[in-house]
């Protein structure tokens, strides 16, 4: 019946495909959950709901890479036009140096499992590592990977407050505060249903929560 405490979580179930009830029309939240159901429910999840999530970040990952990728290719390309007009002159006379991109070659460090989100602290460099539920700190100087830290399911975003690094972990609807210099992480805190991006305003961590259309504000201490 509609009104009861669990009604809406049936429904959004049965629409996710997730259960088909009991019967063609009635679903039974009192009779007990056999093993058999309970791993059935949570393949279902998997497949209908997490599955498809993935393939939609992983898109939007592979999307973002190749405009990347097209961008620095532009630049290359206008890098050696730049590098013949010298400094440029505005109209008080000042002398303004031209920005030019490096074509310094690059380095490829391996971290996690499909890494996402990415932060600087000012010495590291901190990715979430989205498939295999930790974040890499790597030295930004040398690129070595000092060390790989356990934080929630499926971490997303990452953001830097000076002291910590938070990380939001979309699966299971907490965020990870690490101590920076040391690594440790502290009790997990809970926000919205499916937490993503993460940001410092100087004073408060934001973070986005996809699957609720919410954002959850925390204090930084």
């Amino acid at each position: 019946p509609d009104g009861r405490f669990y009604s809406e979580p049936v429904q959004w179930a049965f629409d996710n495909g997730v259960t088909t009830g009991t019967s063609a029309t009635t679903f039974s939240p009192d009779d007990p959950v056999t093993r058999g159901q309970n791993v059935t429910f949570m393949y279902r999840h998997q497949k209908q709901v997490i599955d498809p999530l993935l393939n939609d970040i992983r898109t939007d990952v592979n999307t973002a890479q190749t405009d990347a990728d097209t961008a620095q290719t532009t630049a290359d390309a206008n890098a050696g036009e730049l590098a013949g007009l010298g400094d440029r002159v505005d109209a008080l006379g000042r002398s303004v140096p031209l920005l030019q991109w490096s074509n310094s070659a690059t380095i490829t460090i391996d971290v996690g499992n499909i890494p996402s989100g990415v932060a600087f602290d000012g010495t590291h460099i901190w990715t979430a590592n989205y498939g295999d539920g930790t974040v890499s700190k790597i030295v930004a100087a040398t690129g070595a990977v000092e060390d790989t830290i356990t934080v929630g399911d499926f971490p997303y975003g990452v953001a830097f407050d000076g002291t910590h690094i938070w990380v939001a972990n979309l699966g299971d609807d907490t965020v990870s505060k690490i101590v920076a210099a040391t690594g440790v992480v502290a009790a997990p805190i809970t926000v919205g249903d499916g937490p993503y991006g993460v940001a410092f305003d100087g004073t408060h961590i934001w973070v986005t929560n996809v699957l609720d259309d919410t954002v959850s504000k925390i204090p930084v201490g």
